[in-house]
């Protein structure tokens, strides 16, 4: 593995975010409702290596809990100015305890070749099978 920090603004700014990412260690994508509308692309990241620089108080959250579900998994934060999705954030014994859902269009510093050479995996997040990836990917 091998970390590299990247710096993570939103679009005005406001929000600034450091965090050490190993890129070639896999992003996701996933075709639940929330991730289908907003397109998410991201990186789970564990909670010690992020950091919000400013910004956290100009956030705001959304919840959301998908049927069959008794809580919401994930916290997604946004610029609260600007609309930026900036990431979520989750607390679970599955990811070994507080992680981030970091968004890969923030990254100010990333190049395209990284980006491009990150793999990805795909999720069945619409059938709740997130282990299994989705027979269509097109949109995703």
């Amino acid at each position: 593995m091998t970390l590299k920090t990247y710096q993570a603004s939103c679009h005005c700014g406001a929000v600034r975010i450091e965090l050490d990412l190993d890129l070639q260690a896999g992003t996701q994508r996933c075709n639940c409702s929330y991730c289908a509308k907003n397109r998410n692309w991201f990186a789970f990241v564990p909670a010690a290596q992020v950091h919000v620089v400013d910004g956290e108080a100009a956030q705001t959250e959304y919840q959301w809990t998908p049927p069959g579900r008794p809580n919401p998994f994930l916290h997604h934060n946004f610029c609260a100015t600007c609309g930026s999705r900036t990431y979520a954030w989750g607390d679970h014994e599955s990811m070994g305890g507080k992680f981030y859902a970091i968004n890969l269009a923030l990254l100010d510093d990333a190049s395209i070749d990284e980006l491009a050479a990150a793999p990805i995996t795909y999720r069945d997040g619409r059938a709740d099978r997130f282990e299994h990836e989705p027979a269509d990917k097109r949109l995703m």
